[in-house]
Parts: structure tokens; C-alpha cells; sequence
């Protein structure tokens, strides 16, 4: 017999413990399972408020930048409203400046005018070309005026030379004179050579115009010339050059030709007003001064206002670009973050509460005198009653073994008000049973009594048969000279429940070494099932759980269908399967954690379905049991004992969904049996429809007798398909793509940096080094506007005016 689990004693110690509980010391040990427990909810408790204080300082953080970001907005708008007052005062100011200004220009005006309308009288001055070309003109009149007077050479030099030339020298009907020092297609000879010529060659012909020549300083007549008059040559020959002379001199005189001035005839009067000009420039050039000063720092202040516009604008405008909405969404993430995060301090605080309470009980019931020990007994092998009890106001759990009461004791209690269950009694039980309570007993002495297990007695059994009848199923026992007799440890049995899908159980008894029998013989608890036992004594058998649904170890075989009937709070789960370098499918029946194992990389879930590619979204949180998922493994590995686990309720139909973006029809699939390819496409006008994970990393489409092992995923494309052959044009291979909790494309072999994303009238440019297929474009409320193929070099999309996200990029369509 074992009293409290822990300390044997025969019946006749556990009757002096009844009498004399004192004399018996330790029989109730210290509880170290509950210890354990507060232990750990102790440490989860400091761990969650650890990891709480981690997302209030993160909230923290993201609200003093926030509340940074708003003052820095109150000062921006502040400074605003001061430059708006200034610039309120400087417009007053500029409006009695320009009231101040105006009688003062007035005035400066009024002086121009009075000098303007002074009497003057004008100053004639030949311009500087034709002067120059005047006196040289006359420098070579008096040389030429003596020669023709006295035949012989006047003084000659440099500003003489004179240059000529003649249409036909038989015949002279025009001739040409020059003056000047680059007189062009002119010959130069000096005044004598020139006489002689004239005498010589012209004395008989009559020439009818004379052309001067006035270099290349004179530009507005006719190839440079000027035509003089004309002439008969002969006695008047010698006239030519003062004819020449007095054209230029003529010319000198015309406005066209002439600089003119005008003298001020009352100079007093001139000066009075000049000054006066200057005083009254002098005060207006102040007030403009005054003016621009002014208005320089209106353009100041303004231009100050706009760059703080500016920062206002992209601050607080509701724009996919505002500071303010994304610096408000990560203090609302904080805080949703934070929020679970004190949650779940509660919860931890409140399981610790629980622990402690429990502790204080069993505490309690440590401390407690040791009567209240024994009025609990569980027996845990056949016992005999040598020693009758007088009172026993307590409970005996037979656990289905024998209880024989020698003759001597006559009984096993002179009074019994307490419970008796699980018992075979060979025997009286007690003399006086007023208030007790039996159940599944069975009892002989003289008359059998049967008990079962609601406590209904049948009374007056008058023959053994009848008694075992009712108690050999329950405590496989046989009787044998009006006794029952004990059983041999073959015969020890504890009852379990097998649960299989669709609510089907079966009830059998549990054997050393782990198997089950029932009336057919020997039975084996299937791989990836559960049974129930309602007894505490089969804790830590793989996969028995217990009736508050805590197991304490559940394998899992890998590739064998799966079910488990409830949820349950496992201490530890096997599952031995060995994961492939990069990708692998799964669908497991807990959460899928990045704490499972160092060696994952990501975890991801099925999102849509592009022509060459099913896209899948890497996932930051945890996913949840039987969610179909992609993890990547940075090594190939095998998973370990995992520890704490709850092993959800596997679905009735061992099948679960996952459709990913519902804009579309296709879905991935979680497999918790073996699953052939006709469950999910029957006919072969879905032959194409049904993907499964190859080890290279990629989709291919199922063939007639594919077969899908439990634990992975497969995927059911969207596209038609029509006909019965697979040689139809058909994709039997997909790629994989990955995009991020923002919806943002993953593409592994090409540096999203490296990327030039810009957004121009109804288009998007991308310039890629690379070729990328299937780039999802989002639209700024995460959904997705197109998918295109880009190609190395630059590539145009076109798209209506808005904001979209490419690749991690935001640009704007107009």
C-alpha cells in the first residue's frame, strides 16, 4: 500500500498512523514538482517583464521621436507665425517709406524738369573721324595750292598722302580722291605725281563727277565715297582739291556727321538747380536704400517661411512621404507591441500566482498533521486487513487491486464514512457504513455486492458468478472457493482511450512495456497517435496524455499521417527530421518559431501566384500550428527535443488551408496525412494544378501516382487547364519569390540598392544590372498594382499617376 504516492506501509503501520499519527514522520515529502513549476513560472515572469521593459523603452523611444518631431513642427510653425508678423510690419513699413518717397521724387523730378527747360544754346563739334580726315584734306590743299602756283613741291608729309584712282585714263569721266590711311583699292602717290598725271594726262577731258574717298573711317556712302560735284577740267584743274576740301568741310557740318551740345545761357540759375538735384537724388536714393533694405529682408523672411512650409508640408501632410504618419505608425506598433507585451507580463505574473498558491497548498499540506496524510490512500499492490480500524473518514483508491480481510479482523473498519474505489474486497468492509461512499467495488462475505462506477450498488449477490460477472471486466479478477483471488502482474492494467480522426476512440488497457491489449489480443499504440489515461501513474509514457490534457513527451514521426484529438501542453516534443540546406516545406502541429533552431533562416507563407513563379511572404512573427509554411535553412540540420510546446488539435479533415491573397484562386495546403495528387485535382483536366517542393528549391506539378507525405505543403495553382496531356504549353515547374512584411519584393541575387527606380508621367523607369523576373509593383496600401519581368538595362512600366513602392523605392507617377 502507498500512502500519498511516496512512502509504502503495511496496513496494520497505516492503522497506527490512524490512531497515532505522530509516530510516523516524512511521510509527506516536500512537493518538488511544484517547486519546479513556480521556478519556472518565475523565470518566465522576469523574462516577460524583461522583454515588456524592452518594448517600453522601444515605445519610449519611438514616442520621444515622435514628441522631438512635434516640437521641432511647434517651433517650425511658431518661427512661421513671427516671420508672418514681421513681414506684417515690414509691409507697413514698406507703405510709409513709399508715402515718404513719393514727394521727394516729385521734387527731384520737378528739378530735372527746371534745368531741362533752362534756355541753351547749341555747341556744334565735327566727330573725331572726319576731322582727322578734314585737316589732312587741308594739309594737302596747301601743299597742292603752292605746287600749282609755283610748280614746285611744297613740304610734304605723312597726313598728305593722297590716293587716287581713275575709271579709264584715255577717257576720265570720274575721278577719285582719298584721304585717310587705309584707303583700300586706292594707289598712293604724292601730290606732285599726281599734278603732273592731272596736267599731263586730263588736261583735255572733261570729267564729269568728283568721288572722294574717305577711307575707312567713313562708312555710310556708297563704296566709302563721297560724290562732290561736277566739274570741267582744263583752267579749273587746280580748284579739284579745294573742291574736295570744301565738300568735307560741308559734310563736317551735318547733324548725321557732327556731335552737338547745348550750352546753359543762365550758368547761375544751372548751378542753383544742380544743386538742389543733388540734395533732392541724395534724399531719394536714402528712402531707396531705406526701400531695398527693407524689401531684402522681406525676401529673406519669406524665403525662410517657405523652406519651414516646406518642412511643415513634408512633415504633417497626409502623403504617402509624411514624417508625422510613419513616426505615428511606429509609436502605434510600439504600443500594440508593448500592450502585448504587458499582457503577457500579466499572464506570466498570474501563473506565477497560481504556482505559489499551489506550493502554499502542498505546503500547507506538508505542514499539515499526518492524519490528513492518510485520508488518501492509493494502493499499488494487494493488501491484507489484519487489524480492524474503528473510524475511518477518508478515501482509499483501490487502483483495481484486492483488499483481503483475515478472519480474525471480521472486518476492515468498525465505522467507515469515507470513499472506497477501485476495489476488490475479499471480505466485509465495515460493520457500520452510514455516509459512505463506493464505486467500481466489488465486495464478498457471504452475500456479494457490487458497486460501479457512479456508486449505484446492487446488493444480495447471491453467487460468486454473479459478482464476477460484474467485476471481471473491471478488475479482471476470478474467484475460486467463494474468494476472490489476487491477480499476477501480468494482469495489471490501466484503462487508456486510442483517439483516431473522425471521432473514432477505442478503449484498452496499458501493459508493462508500453503496449496495449484488448479482448483481441496484443495492440500497439499507432505512430502520430494519442490516447488518454485517466491514470497519473502512466505520466511520461510518449504520446498518453493525461485528463487536464498535459502530456509529458510526444514524438512525431516524420511522412505519417498525424492526429491529435485535443490541445495539449507538452513538456517535450521529438520531432527527429532532418532539414535540407535552403528550402523546406512544412506544416507542423505548433507554432513554427525562429527559436527553433539556429540554423533557420526565415520562415515564409504562401501570398499569390505569378506565371512563372509562386510568391511567398517571409513572415517576422510566429506561425501558427498547421499553417502550411516555407523555412529556410542556412545549413542542413536535424531538429531537436523541443521544450514547452503546445500541441494544437489536429483538424478533422487532417487538411488545412491557406489561400494566401484572396484576390486570386490559388492556395497552398497543409498536409497532416500522406496525401495522393486525385485529393486535391481529381480528373485530368487539373492535372496541372497540384505542385509539390523539389530539393532544388523550385515548384513541379504532381504526376498521376504522386503521393504527398504528411508534415509538408503543397500548392494549387490558379491557371486553366484543359485537355488531358501534359505537352499542352503548360508551366510544370514554378520558381520561388519572396517579398517582405511591407510588400516589398525579396530578390536575393540582385542588390535592391544597385536599382534605379524613378517615377515620370504615367510610367515607372527601372534600371537594373541585372535580369529579374516577376517584380511585384505595390501600391502605398500594400497592394499589387502589377508584375513585370526586368531586364538588365532599362526597362518602362506603365502605370497610372499615384505612389507605388519597387523593390523597397518609393517613387510618384504623375
Amino acid at each position: 500500500m502507498t500512502l500519498s504516492n511516496k512512502t509504502a506501509i503495511s496496513w496494520a503501520e497505516f492503522v497506527n498512523a490512524i490512531n497515532d499519527p505522530s509516530k510516523v514522520t516524512g511521510i509527506v515529502p516536500e512537493n518538488a514538482e511544484v517547486r519546479t513549476n513556480l521556478a519556472k513560472a518565475n523565470a518566465a515572469w522576469e523574462a516577460a517583464k524583461t522583454f515588456a521593459k524592452l518594448k517600453g523603452d522601444t515605445l519610449t523611444m519611438a514616442q520621444n521621436i515622435l514628441n522631438a518631431k512635434d516640437v521641432e513642427l511647434a517651433g517650425w510653425k511658431e518661427q512661421k507665425s513671427a516671420n508672418v508678423d514681421l513681414l506684417s510690419g515690414i509691409s507697413t513699413q514698406l507703405s510709409t517709406l513709399s508715402t515718404k518717397r513719393t514727394p521727394l521724387k516729385d521734387r527731384q523730378d520737378s528739378i530735372e524738369k527746371a534745368i531741362t527747360s533752362l534756355d541753351k544754346r547749341p555747341i556744334i563739334t565735327p566727330k573725331p573721324w572726319i576731322n582727322t580726315i578734314l585737316t589732312d584734306a587741308k594739309a594737302y590743299k596747301t601743299s597742292y595750292t603752292a605746287y600749282m602756283t609755283n610748280k614746285t613741291p611744297a613740304s610734304y608729309t605723312a597726313t598728305g598722302k593722297v590716293f587716287y584712282k581713275y575709271d579709264n585714263e584715255a577717257l576720265m569721266t570720274s575721278l577719285y580722291l582719298a584721304f585717310g590711311s587705309n584707303p583700300g583699292g586706292y594707289t598712293e602717290v604724292n601730290e606732285v605725281d599726281f599734278a603732273d598725271f592731272f596736267i599731263k594726262k586730263a588736261a583735255t577731258n572733261t570729267v564729269d563727277i568728283l568721288f572722294v574717298y574717305l577711307g575707312s573711317n567713313y562708312k555710310e556712302a556708297a563704296d566709302g565715297c563721297l560724290e562732290v560735284t561736277s566739274f570741267i577740267s582744263g583752267t579749273s584743274n587746280k580748284n579739284i582739291v579745294t573742291l574736295a576740301v570744301t565738300a568735307i568741310e560741308t559734310l563736317s557740318k551735318e547733324t548725321q556727321y557732327s556731335d552737338y551740345s547745348y550750352e546753359i545761357i543762365d550758368t547761375a540759375k544751372e548751378t542753383q538747380l544742380k544743386e538742389m538735384l543733388v540734395d533732392a537724388k541724395a534724399k531719394v536714393a536714402a528712402v531707396d536704400a531705406e526701400i531695398a533694405g527693407v524689401n531684402a529682408q522681406s525676401t529673406k523672411i519669406q524665403a525662410q517661411n517657405d523652406s519651414l512650409q516646406t518642412l511643415i508640408n513634408g512633415y504633417i501632410l497626409p502623403a504617402a512621404t509624411s514624417v508625422q504618419a510613419g513616426l505615428k505608425a511606429a509609436v502605434a506598433a510600439a504600443q500594440a507591441k508593448k500592450e502585448a507585451a504587458d499582457a503577457a507580463v500579466v499572464d506570466a505574473k498570474s501563473a506565477v500566482d497560481k504556482a505559489e498558491t499551489a506550493l502554499a497548498q502542498a505546503q500547507a499540506t506538508a505542514d499539515a498533521n499526518a492524519m490528513s496524510v492518510y485520508k488518501k490512500v492509493n494502493l499499488t499492490a494487494d493488501v491484507t486487513v489484519d487489524t480492524p480500524m474503528d473510524h475511518y473518514d477518508g478515501t482509499i483508491f483501490g487502483n483495481n487491486h484486492i483488499i483481503t480481510v483475515s478472519n480474525g479482523a471480521g472486518a476492515m473498519f468498525e465505522t467507515f464514512t469515507g470513499i472506497l474505489a477501485g476495489a476488490a474486497v475479499n471480505g466485509k468492509i465495515a460493520k457500520t457504513m452510514a455516509g459512505a461512499a463506493c464505486s467500481d467495488v466489488a465486495a464478498w462475505s457471504g452475500v456479494g455486492t457490487y458497486y460501479n462506477d457512479n456508486g449505484v450498488k446492487t446488493e444480495n449477490i447471491g453467487t460468486l458468478g454473479e459478482l464476477g460477472f460484474l467485476a471481471r471486466n473491471t478488475y479482471g479478477v476470478n474467484f475460486n472457493a467463494n474468494k476472490l483471488v489476487a491477480k499476477t502482474d501480468a494482469s495489471t492494467v490501466y484503462s487508456v482511450t486510442v483517439y483516431e480522426p473522425k471521432s473514432q476512440t477505442k478503449s484498452y488497457v496499458l501493459k508493462s512495456g508500453n503496449s496495449l491489449v484488448d479482448a483481441k489480443g496484443t495492440f500497439t499504440l499507432p505512430v502520430n497517435r494519442f490516447a488518454k489515461s485517466e491514470t497519473y501513474d502512466l505520466t511520461g509514457i510518449a504520446n498518453v496524455f493525461l485528463p487536464d490534457n498535459t502530456c509529458e513527451k510526444v514524438v512525431i514521426t516524420d511522412r505519417k499521417s498525424f492526429y491529435c484529438p485535443v490541445d495539449l501542453n507538452v513538456a517535450t516534443v521529438s520531432y527527429p527530421r532532418a532539414f535540407n540546406a535552403g528550402l523546406n516545406a512544412v506544416c507542423l502541429p505548433f507554432e513554427l518559431t525562429s527559436t527553433l533552431s539556429d540554423k533557420i533562416a526565415n520562415r515564409s507563407t504562401y501570398n499569390h501566384e505569378t506565371e512563372k513563379k509562386f510568391w511567398f511572404k517571409i513572415i517576422e512573427d510566429n506561425i501558427e500550428a498547421y499553417k502550411p509554411a516555407l523555412i529556410k535553412a542556412t545549413e542542413a540540420f536535424t531538429l531537436g527535443d523541443i521544450y514547452n510546446v503546445v500541441v494544437k488539435a489536429t483538424p478533422a479533415e487532417m487538411v488545412t488551408v491557406d489561400e494566401g491573397d484572396t484576390t486570386e484562386d490559388s492556395k497552398s495546403y497543409g498536409l497532416l496525412k500522406n496525401c495522393s495528387r486525385e485529393e486535391f485535382a481529381p480528373g485530368p483536366e487539373k492535372a496541372y494544378k497540384i505542385f509539390g517542393l523539389t530539393t532544388e528549391g523550385t515548384f513541379k506539378s504532381a504526376g498521376d501516382n504522386a503521393v504527398f507525405p504528411a508534415f509538408r505543403l503543397v500548392v494549387e495553382s490558379a491557371q486553366e487547364v484543359t485537355g488531358t496531356s501534359r505537352a499542352g504549353g503548360f508551366i510544370d515547374e514554378k520558381e520561388i519569390g519572396f517579398i517582405d512584411d511591407r510588400g516589398t519584393t525579396v530578390i536575393e541575387d540582385v542588390n535592391s540598392d544597385a536599382l534605379v527606380v524613378e517615377g515620370k508621367n504615367g510610367e515607372i523607369v527601372i534600371s537594373s544590372p541585372a535580369n529579374c523576373d516577376n517584380v511585384a509593383i505595390y501600391t502605398v496600401d500594400g497592394r499589387v498594382a502589377t508584375v513585370t519581368d526586368v531586364k538588365a538595362g532599362v526597362n518602362n512600366v506603365a502605370v497610372p499617376s499615384g505612389v507605388y513602392i519597387v523593390m523597397g523605392k518609393k517613387v510618384m507617377v504623375k
